[in-house]
């Protein structure tokens, strides 16, 4: 029989959720709320402390930093919609830090196989 680790199941039930979140609620700040809560349940759930929470928001704003300057000054990229934080919406930046949360967890899962 084939062992999944936990950790697979858990990122893919997040990922659902997101994934429901945005199919099914189109208010920002409700998108916004359930993310940011979202985020917080993954740093509790992958156990993710305070030296540690500081490098992930900090991968956090670049990533939005750079989105930025994507949709700002280069010519056709992506475009919101809805622009609530300079030129996206922001429920974008708990989205990134679940992003960010997933890349790294997987790539542990990856590197200890």
């Amino acid at each position: 029989m084939i062992k999944i680790d936990k950790r697979y199941i858990i990122l893919f039930i997040f990922y659902l959720i997101i994934i429901t979140i945005f199919k099914y609620i189109k208010n920002t700040f409700y998108r916004f709320l359930l993310t940011t809560l979202l985020a917080l349940l993954l740093l509790y759930v992958f156990k993710i402390y305070k030296k540690k929470i500081l490098i992930y928001l900090l991968l956090t704003f670049f990533a939005i930093l750079t989105e930025i300057i994507f949709i700002k000054y280069f010519n056709k990229t992506w475009y919101y919609y809805k622009k609530e934080f300079f030129v996206i919406p922001y429920w974008l930046i708990p989205l990134w830090f679940c992003a960010i949360v997933f890349i790294i967890e997987i790539y542990k899962i990856l590197t200890k196989s």
